[in-house]
Order: structure tokens, then C-alpha cells, then sequence
């Protein structure tokens, strides 16, 4: 089994410099859109829900209940974090990350299918990594990717993401 490790170096600015253009795009399109971005880790059932839903649209298998549920026994805050896109105050899009040490782990992003052209998963982006460099996080971890995950792997490179591949 080949995969591909993504990463994104983050720094100082509000987004790393290796941000492609049409990744700029789609923040500024969310942004025009009214798309807001903030955080809530009370937004748990959006996220298992929508999570559920994007997963029976591609015929993939959702996480257990129980996934969601372990989130209890760790720190909100400080083991994880749930940003949350909304516009007019409905949720849109969701992004759970876990945080160690220097790195941010990209584990779990969601989006209501209608909203998409919105470009919410954008702006959650933009304002998680912002967040994370300006708490001190030095790598944004993408996770591994499949060779045949060519979407994924151009989604993630778009953000900047450096990459090595691994056995």
C-alpha cells in the first residue's frame, strides 16, 4: 500500500504562502457569499450527521457512533476543535482537527451538498489555519492519500502541501 503524505507549513501570515490562486478564489467567493466562520464545539451533531450524509452520497462507510462519542473523553480546546462555516446563522460546513505538540491534524471535514458552491470548506480553511499559526502551530497535516485519490491529492496541493510518498 503507496500513499501520499500531505502537509502545509504554517507561519506568521494568515495564510502560508504556498496557497495556490484558485484556493484564494474560493475564500474571497465565501466571503462575497456571507459565508462566517467560527468555532463550536457544541456543533458535534451537525457534524456527525452531515458526516453521515456526505459518506451515504459516495457510497462510503460513516464513522461509528462511537468515534463521535470518544471526543467526550478528550479536551475540547485543546485536544480538538470544531470550526463551523454559517451563513444567515445555518450551518453550511464543518471541520474537526486534532492538535499535538506543533501539528494540526486535518481529520474531518463536512459539507451540506447544496452549499458547496458557497465554498464554505474554503473559508473554514482559511480561518483554522490562521487560527493555528497564531496559536503557535507549525504544520497543518493533511494525512495520507491514496495514488487514486487524484481529487483529494489536488485538493490538498492546492493548499500548499508539501508531500512524501510512504509504504
Amino acid at each position: 500500500d503507496e500513499r501520499i503524505a500531505q502537509w502545509t507549513t504554517l507561519g506568521g501570515a494568515e495564510l502560508p504562502a504556498g496557497i495556490e490562486s484558485s484556493a484564494r478564489r474560493n475564500i474571497q467567493k465565501a466571503r462575497a457569499e456571507g459565508v462566517t466562520v467560527r468555532e463550536d464545539q457544541g456543533a458535534l451533531p451537525f457534524l456527525e450527521a452531515t458526516h453521515r450524509e456526505n459518506m451515504a452520497a459516495i457510497g462510503g462507510r460513516a464513522k461509528p457512533a462511537a468515534f463521535f462519542a470518544s471526543l467526550q473523553v478528550m479536551t475540547a480546546g485543546r485536544d480538538w476543535r470544531l470550526h463551523v462555516a454559517e451563513r444567515d446563522g445555518q450551518p453550511l460546513a464543518a471541520l474537526l482537527t486534532f492538535e499535538a505538540a506543533t501539528t494540526v491534524e486535518y481529520v474531518m471535514p463536512v459539507v451540506i451538498e447544496s452549499a458547496r458552491t458557497l465554498q464554505p470548506t474554503a473559508a473554514i480553511l482559511a480561518a483554522a489555519m490562521a487560527d493555528a499559526a497564531a496559536r503557535g502551530f507549525a504544520r497543518w497535516n493533511w494525512g495520507g492519500t491514496w495514488l487514486t485519490q487524484e481529487g483529494v491529492y489536488r485538493f490538498k496541493k492546492k493548499w500548499g502541501a508539501a508531500e512524501r510518498r510512504y509504504h
